[in-house]
């Protein structure tokens, strides 16, 4: 592309009102050294982000743009973005990273004048996170801020930052940040939905907010009986440790999810009891499906992996006596009351917690006569983009868990939103509900979620009732 052709694609990147005044805020020379931009999903933060880089880049040709994010799937759209741009970008992997250690000698091989992409996982390797706190960055971009608390991943922002002309910290408005950088040391940008305007000074937020439908279910005597052997699992993994607990909570969990779910996890604590009888500290490890909280492990003594495994074997005698399903035939009666009067526009996007609850509702999907699409974690990006891309073009039945939703994937023609699970707790819920409801919206966006009868927990939080109307 030659020289006028970057500068006709990078001047029409016009910003919005609060997006042009982020740029100016960090130009600012009364601003403090880091940024703090606290801001609700959906309003163009990437966009912003990468018109300063752009300016950045502009006034200063030799500088040097570290950006660091969650995963794979959000390093690869921003890569894209930045490259739709005009803006020079390096995505760093292994492979990128030895060839420069290869083709530059002595310490001084980051490239300069370009924008360079690692994922916080990449990052946090040791010889990666000295490489990169060993350079002079002009900026570190930090997205996903409050996804880097692990220690690992606090280390790299802290390490990095400290090697950092200009910082920038993007994060959802109630989230923590790492401990490295207090927040009465940056300079704050607020972004709320409800105070954001067009050039026009119009307010942008006018679509209604998501309009929440409640799927009530009954439970059979199976069911009831069965949460209450998950209870009485759940007490007895209550008395150890904090992890434990936190364990215990995702059995709940687990449970609530699906029956697939739920003896998924029970395996894991038959293969905990088998390690510990052989003298292994038994860890549990949870898959990338699952919730931050969920992958900390922990460490069970052999009494009590004995205690729990001789329940968990119960528990898989009484999933194999279910018989019936009343959340999945909720499920099906939902799905076919949704796709009754379809039409071309009709997009709808089931959402699990669980990798074991989405290929066990895809079945049934399968079952009922319709296609879906599945969107997890552990697809390539390729993958992900080839599975959205026919989505959004042919509509239909989109079947995506939390962890392929967290990296910045915007699906806002979803007009139904089935959650099988609602996320726990009301920052992941924000996050979630942020993937679909975004400006742009041309009709209101409709939440599905499943009520049991009592005697069970609830799933759905008040949270959620907050942010959407009944």
């Amino acid at each position: 592309m030659n020289p006028s052709a970057n500068e006709l694609k990078r001047s029409s990147m016009r910003l919005l009102p609060h997006q042009a005044a982020l740029v100016e805020t960090f130009f600012n020379p009364a601003s403090n050294r880091t940024i703090l931009l606290r801001g609700d999903v959906g309003l163009g933060k990437g966009t912003a982000l990468i018109a300063l880089a752009n300016r950045l880049l502009q006034e200063r040709p030799t500088a040097r743009v570290l950006l660091v994010v969650p995963g794979s799937a959000l390093r690869a759209q921003f890569v894209e973005k930045f490259r739709e741009a005009g803006i020079p970008t390096l995505s760093v992997d292994r492979y990128r990273f030895r060839e420069m250690l290869d083709s530059t000698p002595g310490s001084e091989f980051w490239p300069t004048g370009i924008v360079a992409v690692l994922t916080r996982e990449f990052a946090r390797q040791e010889d990666i996170r000295n490489a990169l706190a060993n350079t002079r960055w002009d900026l570190l971009i930090v997205d996903e801020a409050h996804q880097f608390r692990g220690i690992l991943a606090r280390d790299v922002v802290r390490q990095v930052g400290e090697s950092s002309d200009r910082i920038i910290l993007a994060t959802l408005p109630t989230l923590e940040l790492p401990d490295a950088f207090p927040e009465d040391s940056a300079t704050v940008v607020e972004w709320r939905r409800e105070q954001v305007v067009d050039h026009d000074g119009n307010p942008l937020d006018t679509m209604p907010r998501p309009l929440l439908h409640e799927v009530h279910y009954d439970l059979s005597s199976t069911e009831l009986s069965l949460a209450e052997t998950v209870r009485e699992l759940c007490r007895t993994l209550e008395t150890g440790t904090t992890q434990q607990a936190l364990i215990a909570r995702s059995w709940l969990r687990s449970l609530q999810s699906s029956p697939a779910a739920l003896e998924a996890r029970l395996q894991r604590i038959v293969d905990i009891r088998n390690r510990a009888a052989h003298g292994v500290e038994p860890l549990l490890e949870l898959p990338e499906e699952d919730s931050i909280e969920d992958q900390l492990g922990g460490w069970l003594d052999l009494p009590t992996a004995e205690k729990a495994a001789a329940i968990a074997v119960r528990l898989v005698q009484e999933i194999e006596g279910l018989g019936s399903d009343s959340k999945l035939s909720a499920f099906g009666a939902l799905l076919n009351r949704i796709e009754a009067p379809k039409a071309a526009s009709t997009r709808i996007c089931v959402f699990t917690e669980f990798a074991a609850t989405l290929f066990y509702v895809a079945a049934e999907v399968e079952n009922l006569g319709s296609a879906s699409r599945l969107l997890h974690g552990r697809m390539s990006n390729e993958d992900r983009q080839s599975a959205l891309t026919k989505f959004s073009g042919d509509g239909g039945i989109l079947m995506a868990t939390r962890a392929a939703l967290s990296e910045g994937d915007a699906l806002g023609e979803v007009t139904d939103l089935v959650m099988y699970d609602v996320p726990d707790g009301k920052d992941a819920l924000q996050q979630v509900l942020g993937r679909f409801d975004r400006f742009g919206r041309r009709t209101q966006l409709n939440v599905h979620t499943f009520v049991p009868s009592s005697g069970a927990d609830s799933p759905v939080p008040e949270s959620l009732c907050c942010s959407a109307k009944h």
